[in-house]
């Protein structure tokens, strides 16, 4: 079993408020659930009005399918989030 994780920090560039930032990401981590077999959640940054760090994980039995979901599901979120900048990125594969 290998589990594929990655870590994304995204700036809101309009985003005034804890509120309209939740929505904003309530959104964008909803969209990708639907897509994607992925668990993906708000993982810090939580009371920061423009920024959230975003944690993507896969379970699959091979690091390639791992390396490819984690490469769609960054390229789906940067597509539907285009008043958020993704400023950060890492990710690590985990063989079990």
């Amino acid at each position: 079993m290998i589990l594929a994780v990655m870590k994304v920090e995204i700036v809101f560039f309009g985003s005034n408020s804890l509120k309209e930032k939740r929505r904003m990401v309530k959104s964008m981590l909803s969209r990708v659930r639907q897509k994607y077999s992925v668990a993906i959640a708000e993982v810090g940054c939580l009371e920061i009005r423009n920024a959230a760090l975003i944690g993507v994980v896969c379970v699959t039995t091979e690091g390639r399918h791992g390396h490819a979901v984690l490469d769609n599901t960054l390229n789906y979120l940067e597509s539907i989030a285009p008043e958020a900048e993704l400023t950060s990125k890492s990710r690590e594969i985990f063989g079990v």
